[in-house]
């Protein structure tokens, strides 16, 4: 049985890699190497896995379909199949590292298993532009025939750039969800330039409608026109959806951390030493700035200096400094994709297509993203397993 497997993502290389002996499998992948993407994950590190492996942290338009899979025996069949990789993990505040702390490690891994196995074939700087299916046969490019085809070649996003025009198959039988840029910075409704490169741990409110919604804990990053970071990138998940239909306000809080803030703020600055001196040991100096500057209060200003009324305001920049959400970043800037193929038109539990019994659709092709923490990675990995498992089914014989 000829497997041909369009993109060699973690999903399709984990497919490759599930797939038993009589498959005779090729993967085919437009750039020079396998998981080349893999290389720039978790910030270099790759993050493959959350002990929180559950369904609030994933999307879909279809979630109660997609809730017939995430739970912990496929948690533990994901890990498996990386500890059968020979990964090691590194388990820090529930996220899954290799040991080495280098996305290196998983990219070899797959490589040296991939070409230690007889049965896979890469062929690399191939691309895909045509997909037909003849007499039973799914025929690639006019030369490539398969008996059974996988797509999991990236995000359905890349549609429109021809170097994907192979896309046009799923178009052209397949309900598409629609397609949003998500994962992204969000872009604010004031000049936050002289803040660029700042890092900073807060406590992020997203509120919708003057309604709390949701709220996030960790490093906060401006450049700029965005706001950014991985607690900035989890409620983007929720605003892009419906940011044209209502309004969203991020509410940071730089105390977070801090007891009665109020109160240790008013008993720090009760000296003759300024204000910005003051609040410079405790929050970034160009945030600081960036508030004094925002309500007109001298740098060199002392604490005896100030009105009750503007020392008030000033504390309550500090504790909830509101942003209102006018925009976020395009499929240039996202890190994963909100929407792709309706989970309606797949069988959730083996990834085949309710249409043709010999196509398989997995990975980021399909309308689930996750948030950040190694939950798209997991989901990927899961859906060549499982697409896996169902093709080794119909070739035992």
């Amino acid at each position: 049985m000829k497997v041909v497997i369009i993109g060699a993502s973690f999903a399709g290389c984990t497919l490759a890699l599930t797939l038993n002996k009589n498959c005779d499998v090729l993967l085919l992948e437009k750039e020079d190497n396998i998981l080349k993407k893999v290389l720039v994950t978790g910030n270099g590190r790759c993050n493959y896995m959350n002990n929180n492996f559950n369904i609030d942290k994933y999307n879909s338009t279809n979630i109660d379909i997609l809730n017939n899979i995430i739970n912990n025996d496929n948690k533990n069949k994901t890990l498996d199949f990386y500890n059968k990789l020979g990964i090691i993990p590194n388990i820090i505040n529930d996220y899954y590292y290799p040991s080495t702390n280098s996305s290196i490690s998983i990219q070899k891994a797959f490589i040296t298993n991939i070409k230690n196995n007889k049965n896979i074939k890469i062929k690399c700087n191939y691309n895909v532009y045509d997909i037909k299916y003849i007499n039973n046969k799914y025929i690639i490019n006019n030369e490539i025939e398969a008996d059974i085809l996988v797509i999991s070649g990236g995000s359905i996003a890349n549609y429109n750039n021809k170097e994907y025009k192979y896309l046009d198959y799923l178009y052209n039988n397949y309900n598409i969800n629609k397609l949003i840029p998500g994962l992204t910075p969000l872009i604010v409704d004031k000049d936050i330039n002289i803040l660029h490169g700042v890092r900073a741990n807060v406590n992020l409110c997203l509120y919708k409608n003057n309604k709390f919604i949701k709220e996030e804990v960790g490093n906060l990053q401006f450049n700029k026109k965005y706001l950014s970071g991985i607690c900035i990138f989890n409620l983007s998940n929720i605003i892009n959806r419906d940011i044209l239909y209502n309004k969203y306000e991020i509410h940071i809080n730089y105390l977070y951390n801090i007891n009665n803030p109020k109160e240790y703020l008013l008993n720090r600055l009760n000296s003759n030493i300024s204000l910005y001196d003051n609040l410079s040991l405790i929050v970034n100096e160009k945030i600081v700035k960036y508030i004094f500057n925002e309500l007109k209060i001298n740098i060199n200003c002392k604490y005896k200096d100030i009105s009750d009324e503007l020392l008030n305001k000033l504390i309550d920049r500090f504790i909830d400094y509101k942003f209102n959400i006018i925009g976020y970043g395009d499929f240039n800037r996202c890190q994963v994709v909100i929407g792709g193929v309706s989970l309606k038109d797949i069988d959730i539990n083996t990834f085949k297509s309710i249409k043709d019994d010999n196509l398989y659709i997995i990975g980021e092709v399909v309308d689930v993203d996750g948030i950040c923490g190694g939950y798209n990675i997991a989901f990927a990995t899961l859906s060549g397993l499982l697409s896996g498992e169902d093709i080794n089914d119909k070739n035992k014989f």
